[in-house]
């Protein structure tokens, strides 16, 4: 079954036009993302090579960490870097942040947000920010990301009870946030 889901969303990404600036559900980085992780796992290198090379073809565009005070859920810049990171493509992120740098107030959390569906944004935030501290080493991102989760654990208590706009998915994307970091070998043990 898996599989089969895996070749319709490959059919689906590689015969569409390729936009990364889409945001919420219809995020191709997100889906890129998640489906070289799944040809990744099951070791099938022509696919991954493939997804590799078409994500080098998506262009970008503009947007930047700026474009997350937008409501929405994904952080479309974030998942951009996140996809490249986990796609061993640090020599292209490094090249975007050369060319188009991250500033210390586009790393703060988002703090003025719309609704509890808007919480994940600092989750998807967290999650990018720490494939820039993984691919940089630079602390300014290591701290972001502790920021972002901190942030969103205090905010957790006033939403905990939403379940049709929080509850049944936005924790997951905390631990999504959380437990991306653990596999890493750049972090120290807090």
């Amino acid at each position: 079954m898996a599989n089969d889901v895996a070749a319709s969303l490959y059919d689906y990404l590689l015969n569409s036009e390729c936009d990364l600036q889409l945001g919420e559900y219809r995020n191709q980085s997100w889906a890129y993302l998640r489906l070289l992780s799944y040809y990744q796992f099951i070791q099938k290198e022509n696919r991954v090579s493939e997804l590799r090379e078409r994500i080098l073809d998506c262009e970008i565009g503009t947007i930047d960490f700026n474009t997350d005070n937008q409501p929405g859920f994904f952080s479309i810049y974030g998942n951009y870097v996140h996809l490249l990171q986990r796609a061993g493509m640090d020599n292209r992120l490094r090249t975007i942040l050369a060319t188009h740098p991250i500033s210390n107030h586009q790393l703060k959390p988002i703090s003025q947000l719309k609704n509890a569906h808007h919480l994940s944004i600092n989750y998807s935030r967290a999650w990018a920010i720490w494939s820039l501290y993984e691919s940089t080493g630079e602390l300014r991102y290591r701290e972001a990301y502790f920021a972002h989760v901190t942030d969103n654990f205090d905010l957790h208590a006033n939403s905990k009870t939403d379940y049709l706009n929080y509850g049944h998915w936005v924790p997951q994307f905390g631990v999504y946030a959380i437990t991306e970091r653990s596999s890493d070998s750049v972090h120290t043990t807090e």
